[in-house]
């Protein structure tokens, strides 16, 4: 495998211009420039939403306004897109659709400014009612936020104040300024708009999620003894995590001493947290037994835990998992585990893994390996995991890896310039 075969073509097949869209590669903007890129598959990708996840990948209505620019011809796109988005009754594109729609409305078209009000007036999608909101407020600025509050305080005859409230005003505040939201919201006469105002003014200062959260911190420097029983009463334990992020070394033997001693399952699983970050003071190959443990959560907790371990026998077991199929538990347990040529047998397993989710998951960790081990080479697993990972948001993490170490090639270098992720674009930026 030579590392140009992770490089762009410079002539796409149809399904090379599929796989760049869905993924979000910076190639198809280098492609659209180029005029290589085909209408028919780009408006394909406008009107379905390509994302492999979608929430934590950026919407991607405006990247795709840019590759219909360079591309060309923009009003042909105009009235499919319209009509998608007008039609919809799914929220997967939707939000991509608004993003376009308000693009040709930023640039005076009438129609689409129409259509994103229409779709909020007539609360087309009443599981998001923050639909198109953004898009209006750019559009229309202060007049777009009366119309939307407005509307909203006309919702609260019949609905209670929710998160989404507490968010349109946060937003709106981002985009116009606090001092001009609170002074419209302050000063109205628009009897909507007043309810609407009213609400805001009547929520409490401290939310409760905020008061949640505040209680669950405050464990985080619980003595020993407190955590252990807790441990023993049930209840959540995710919280102890972040406890044994930070514990010290007897605090955790303690814990240890602990669990080596339990056998109910339940408080297995819950002590197992503490280590799902924190290496075991002194390994013990009890550990690895845990891994093959009939409880599923169990295991889960236990592979976790055992990752955060550089030890012989965690490699020899990582091995093992390899050489059953299990790739992304081999890959797990490589993390601390790995040494200088271990690259070509990782890079045979990996490119086994089928598409999607699963694939997903191993990459994930391969950025973990890489990260981890300074002197593991990138070259071929860092490109193959660029190249094949179906998440813009976990290639931004290896673009800033390569971006750190200073050794990507330059056709990468070109085309995360034009990647669907700004944050990727602006780790090349920043790195010039």
């Amino acid at each position: 495998m030579e590392l140009s075969d992770f490089a762009p073509p410079p002539y796409p097949s149809e399904q090379q211009q599929i796989d760049a869209l869905h993924k979000g590669l910076g190639r198809a903007g280098l492609w659209a420039q180029a005029g290589r890129l085909s209408t028919d598959t780009l408006l394909s990708a406008c009107l379905e939403d390509w994302r492999f996840d979608g929430q934590f990948e950026e919407v991607r209505g405006n990247w795709l306004w840019e590759l219909m620019g360079w591309l060309g011809g923009r009003d042909s796109f105009r009235t499919f897109i319209l009509e998608e988005l007008i039609n919809s009754t799914e929220a997967s594109p939707v939000f991509q659709l608004c993003q376009l729609v308000g693009q040709y409305a930023l640039e005076g078209d009438q129609p689409s400014r129409s259509t994103l009000r229409h779709l909020v007036e007539r609360r087309q999608f009443p599981d998001w009612p923050y639909v198109a909101e953004e898009e209006i407020l750019r559009i229309d600025g202060v007049e777009g936020f009366t119309f939307l509050a407005r509307i909203r305080g006309e919702s609260l005859q019949t609905h209670e104040w929710d998160w989404h409230d507490d968010s349109f005003v946060r937003v709106a505040s981002e985009q116009l300024g606090e001092e001009i939201v609170h002074s419209i919201l302050g000063e109205t006469h628009d009897r909507d708009i007043a309810r609407f105002a009213q609400a805001w003014k009547a929520q409490p200062v401290v939310k409760p999620w905020e008061a949640d959260r505040e209680e669950r911190e405050g464990r985080y420097t619980w003595p020993v003894e407190r955590v252990i029983s807790f441990a023993y009463g049930g209840g959540h334990c995710r919280w102890m995590v972040r406890w044994g992020i930070d514990a010290d070394e007897m605090s955790l033997n303690q814990v240890a001493d602990e669990l080596w001693r339990a056998d109910d399952p339940d408080l297995i699983y819950r002590l197992l947290y503490v280590f799902n970050h924190r290496q075991l003071p002194e390994f013990d190959p009890r550990l690895i037994a845990f891994c093959q443990y009939d409880d599923e959560k169990i295991r889960r907790n236990a592979y976790q835990a055992l990752a955060m371990n550089p030890h012989e026998s965690v490699r020899q077991f990582a091995i093992q998992k390899l050489e059953q199929g299990d790739v992304i538990r081999a890959t797990e347990l490589w993390v601390r585990n790995f040494r200088s040529g271990d690259e070509t047998r990782l890079l045979s397993a990996i490119s086994q893994s089928p598409d999607g989710d699963q694939r997903h998951r191993v990459l994930m960790k391969v950025h973990d390996l890489l990260e981890e081990n300074p002197n593991a080479d990138v070259s071929r697993l860092g490109l193959w995991s660029y190249r094949h990972n179906p998440c813009s948001f976990c290639r931004e993490s290896l673009v800033r890896l390569f971006s750190s170490r200073k050794n990507a090639p330059q056709w990468l270098r070109e085309e995360a310039r034009y990647d669907a992720n700004q944050e990727t674009r602006q780790v090349i930026l920043e790195s010039t």
